[in-house]
């Protein structure tokens, strides 16, 4: 089975190509660049993967990269992520990768006879929802997004799960939730590095570690996103349209700096009144949780890393891996 995945040279892409190759898969990975060269240093397997740079705004592009490599099984993970700061200015470019390129991909898979399509979209499109049951589910949380990320990322789903079907192609969305961890990096696409990400460069740097609040949340580690993800993409018969995909437990950034401060010395600390932190939750409120349920009762997904066992494996990828940025 031929897997094409977009997005594949970024953090979540590089995860998902990695958990694609331990199953033996055969890989076509697409990015807007290549992948770093700090990344192919820490991707088992990286040589087997056909590689290639399109730009997925461009449809002719897009359709001669599909009639090449004719792929069973798509994941599209190709998207830019904007912060609610500068959603005036970045609204028309982040639709056009967010929304038209999703298009684009689809029409192309169906042109190919692709079998599969699974979407990675965002906790983001539920935006301000405060659910009753205090989880965010797929079936009963009403999405409500107000930043143009989540708008964006929920226009897409919406299409691709409408059209997709109608041309011969299952479609899949998985909302994913708050991912950090392997091969996570400043690309320049991303505006929303995750907390632990800032964490973890600050302590490199030895740059003091001030956080606006504890962060509580549903945070998931990466790998674990990539398995669930490569679970849906070859499970027999899921039931579900949207699958939610995260940690079925919470914790805290405050829980993690305080882990880390164990084996590592480093300067954290809460934010005292009036102080500005040094570590951005891109918010001012921690959303709630995803339920999980789903997943786990459709295709046997459940996230196998806790926050230690997420801190343990992360240190030791990062002691194995160049720095951020170094060649090697």
């Amino acid at each position: 089975m031929k897997i094409l995945v977009t997005g594949a040279t970024g953090f979540v892409g590089l995860n998902i190509v990695s958990a694609l190759l331990a199953q033996g898969l055969e890989v076509v990975g697409v990015g807007h660049a290549p992948p770093p060269a700090e990344a192919l240093v820490a991707l088992p397997g990286h040589d087997c993967v056909a590689w290639h740079i399109t730009d997925l705004r461009d449809a002719a592009a897009v359709q001669a990269l599909f009639a090449q490599e004719k792929p069973d099984r798509v994941v599209h993970g190709a998207a830019v992520t904007t912060a609610a700061g500068r959603d005036g200015e970045a609204a028309t470019a982040t639709a056009a990768v967010n929304i038209m390129a999703a298009l684009h991909v689809l029409d192309a898979a169906a042109a190919q006879g692709t079998q599969r399509l699974v979407f990675l979209s965002s906790a983001s499109v539920y935006g301000t929802t405060t659910p009753a049951q205090g989880l965010l589910d797929e079936a009963l949380s009403l999405p409500q997004p107000s930043a143009v990320y989540g708008i964006t990322k929920l226009a897409a789903e919406r299409l691709l799960l409408r059209a997709g079907p109608l041309r011969g192609v299952q479609v899949f969305a998985a909302r994913l939730g708050g991912v950090f961890g392997r091969f996570e990096r400043d690309s320049g696409l991303r505006d929303t590095l995750s907390p632990m990400h800032q964490v973890m460069q600050a302590a490199r740097l030895g740059q003091p570690i001030i956080l606006p609040r504890p962060g509580s949340r549903d945070w998931i580690y990466a790998p674990d996103v990539a398995e669930g993800v490569a679970a849906l993409l070859l499970a027999e018969a899921p039931a579900s349209p949207v699958y939610n995909l995260s940690s079925p437990v919470i914790w805290s950034v405050a829980e993690w700096c305080a882990a880390l401060a164990l084996r590592s010395k480093i300067d954290w600390r809460l934010a005292g009144p009036d102080e500005p932190a040094t570590v951005d939750f891109h918010g001012p409120d921690d959303r709630p949780p995803l339920a999980t349920a789903r997943a786990q009762q459709d295709f046997g997904f459940r996230a196998r890393f806790g926050m230690a066992e997420a801190l343990t494996d992360y240190l030791d990828w990062l002691q194995r891996s160049p720095p951020e940025g170094d060649t090697p």
